[in-house]
């Protein structure tokens, strides 16, 4: 009889552990297939957003008007900078560019930029990058957009000139053939002498078929 229980105990034993053993391992499966999934929706995702991207950027090269950027303005905020620092800044952020953009399917602007112009410390500073404008009919022929840039910089106090990348808040003034460009760059703590600053540049554009007219 002891002998019995002894043998029935062991094999209660052994499946009670079986059946741990069972359940664990189709925890770790179904974790190891969610994983797999949860990668594949990810790479999926990735492969997806770099397909739109590249097309988007070939078509704006391939079929968009050709841009002269002539930088102008960097407005710093009054109420920001102190009168000693503005005394020390430049705001003639004088330079130039170019670039293509192209109206998509909905009416909004998109646009490759490339430009260099004078910093706020008078060095040489250089924006590369892409924006999107949604516009609106204003008077006539003109147009208000809003919409953002978002890009790399490279400039003398930030990171030894190594590009870092931005997105900003951007506007436009739409009269045709010249667009009028403001860019903020806004103020991110309670700190004086920083950010705040509406950089100011206009765009010439014709198309690379035709004569050009500003």
């Amino acid at each position: 009889m002891k002998l019995s229980i002894l043998i029935l105990a062991i094999m209660f034993t052994s499946m009670s552990s079986f059946s741990q053993d069972q359940v664990v391992e189709e925890q770790n499966e179904l974790a190891e297939k969610e994983h797999v999934e949860t990668s594949q929706a990810s790479q999926n995702f990735a492969q997806r957003w770099w397909n739109a991207s590249r097309n988007k950027v070939t078509r704006i090269y391939d079929e968009g008007k050709n841009d002269f950027y002539l930088t102008l303005y960097a407005y710093h905020d009054r109420f920001t900078y102190t009168p000693e620092k503005l005394k020390e800044l430049n705001e003639g952020a004088y330079g130039f560019g170019f670039g293509r953009s192209i109206l998509n399917e909905k009416g909004n602007s998109e646009m490759l930029f490339a430009m260099t112009h004078l910093d706020s410390h008078s060095d040489l500073q250089v924006n590369v990058g892409y924006a999107w404008v949604k516009n609106f009919n204003f008077i006539g022929n003109s147009k208000l957009g809003v919409g953002y840039a978002a890009g790399l910089v490279s400039r003398s106090d930030f990171a030894n000139r190594i590009p870092i990348p931005f997105v900003l808040p951007m506007g436009t003034i739409d009269l045709g053939n010249g667009t009028v460009n403001l860019i903020l760059i806004p103020k991110l703590n309670d700190g004086i002498n920083n950010g705040n600053v509406l950089f100011i540049f206009a765009k010439f554009s014709w198309d690379r078929k035709k004569e050009v007219t500003f």
